[in-house]
């Protein structure tokens, strides 16, 4: 019987002891050390949102922002691709050459850059007369950016929806 017992301590401890974290968990946060928010966003849904008033200009101001733990800085904004409204939009649009809304880089210097356009210019490059309402509230204008590093890699960060106001 101490037999058993010795050789169930035994197992017991070879058992304990191969336990370890080697790091090859697959179930894991995946954030990127060169990770890009909204540095204006007014509020979060799933996704970052900013806002503007139509009757005020609609001026739409989107700031990226690169994580400040980054080593990285940003080049430019490379493409930025705008979504009909009401319509879906994902990160294939700004990896196409064609239907971008603004097809100029953006030059940026250091960690932010600012993406400035208005709610006049989106109706023109989206062949709309007025912006739609949803009831009594306008429908959420959709964009996504593609974002060039100083080392050359790109980032596609969430997409950001503008909220316009009356």
């Amino acid at each position: 019987m101490k037999k058993y017992n010795f050789l169930a301590i035994i197992l017991l401890v070879i058992a304990l002891a191969s336990c370890k974290n080697d790091g090859i968990y697959g179930v894991r946060d995946a954030v990127a050390t060169d990770a890009i928010t909204v540095d204006n966003a007014t509020f979060y849904e799933r996704y970052p949102f900013t806002t503007t008033s139509v009757s005020a200009g609609g001026k739409i101001e989107i700031r990226l922002k690169l994580a400040d733990g980054s080593p990285r800085t940003i080049k430019e904004i490379t493409r930025v691709a705008a979504s009909s409204v009401n319509r879906a939009i994902n990160p294939t649009a700004v990896q196409v050459a064609t239907g971008l809304y603004n097809t100029a880089p953006i030059s940026a210097s250091g960690k932010s850059v600012t993406f400035t356009t208005t709610v006049a210019e989106y109706l023109t490059k989206k062949s709309l007369t007025s912006l739609p309402l949803n009831g009594t509230a306008f429908y959420d204008l959709q964009f996504i950016f593609m974002i060039t590093l100083d080392n050359g890699d790109t980032i596609i960060p969430l997409e950001t929806r503008v909220r316009p106001s009356a």
